[in-house]
């Protein structure tokens, strides 16, 4: 490939990045048409959104900063972050008391995810149910730590998703294991890591498979499209048939504001006790 004699590769890449976030800009002011008003600063909404355009005699730090301000400060990083349905932590709490709880968390690679849709994840979890809030150590979680790190992240496990479900309860021993997987040897696969957190050893008489009675006609894999609001758009999947990756653990203890981060591998929680 022939690249002009004075191409720079700066000014190129600043207008590539201008034109793609100017245009998120835009549409989020869309209220504001920058050919018809003359942008008053003393109006707030206003002078956001010329502190928020990249232009051409920006530097790369006042390109960077106006990124951040943008998509941090006016945004809240929503682009960033997945819409969940829920409660505060300190409101639960208030509400229901319970066993410290582990839980495991894998979300699929970014280049496997399927246009128009979010990475697919994963969760499974158990209880403590020796300790309480206040018999469960720093120590005891450290061990844990330690432990699930050995487990799932040298390497990092793969867990291979599916339409059938295997339910594991072991309510005496703290488990009320729930897996999407692809088939038996894939659950039991998962079951058995998970138990051996604790070193405990897999009854499978306790383990069920729930069938639906046709998988593939209730859960397609393409599920299809949809009319909203007079766009087609992809319908959600369910039970995905994917592979999400562990990336990391966590433990919800009664009383405390926020999980404890055991193992991170996402360098999202630099306080975690074991880390990539």
């Amino acid at each position: 490939m022939s690249l002009p004699t004075d191409f720079n590769s700066w000014e190129h890449f600043q207008d590539i990045w201008k034109k793609t976030h100017n245009k998120e800009v835009r549409q989020w002011f869309r209220d504001l048409d920058p050919d018809t008003l003359d942008l008053d600063l003393k109006i707030p909404r206003q002078s956001l959104y010329l502190a928020s355009l990249i232009d051409d005699k920006d530097s790369a730090l006042q390109c960077i900063c106006k990124w951040i301000f943008f998509n941090y400060d006016i945004r809240r990083g929503q682009a960033f972050t997945t819409p969940i349905y829920g409660i505060p932590i300190e409101d639960y709490n208030q509400s229901f008391k319970y066993k410290p709880q582990i839980t495991l968390l894998f979300v699929e690679n970014a280049h496997d995810v399927e246009p128009e849709y979010e990475p697919c994840t994963g969760q499974i979890s158990f209880r403590l149910i020796q300790e309480t809030s206040q018999t469960i150590t720093e120590l005891e979680l450290k061990l844990m730590a330690t432990k699930i790190k050995s487990l799932f992240a040298k390497p990092r496990y793969k867990w291979r998703k599916g339409k059938e479900i295997y339910s594991y309860r072991d309510k005496e021993k703290g488990y009320e294991l729930k897996v999407y997987a692809r088939a038996e040897l894939d659950a039991k696969n998962l079951i058995e890591q998970v138990l051996d957190i604790q070193n405990h050893k897999p009854d499978w008489d306790l383990l069920r498979k729930n069938v639906a009675p046709n998988e593939t006609a209730a859960f397609p894999t393409i599920p299809g499209t949809q009319i909203i609001l007079g766009k087609s758009k992809k319908k959600p999947r369910s039970r995905p048939i994917t592979d999400v990756y562990f990336t990391g653990a966590i433990c919800t203890i009664h009383g405390l504001k926020r999980p404890i981060p055991l193992v991170d591998l996402t360098y999202q929680f630099p306080d975690a006790y074991q880390t990539a």
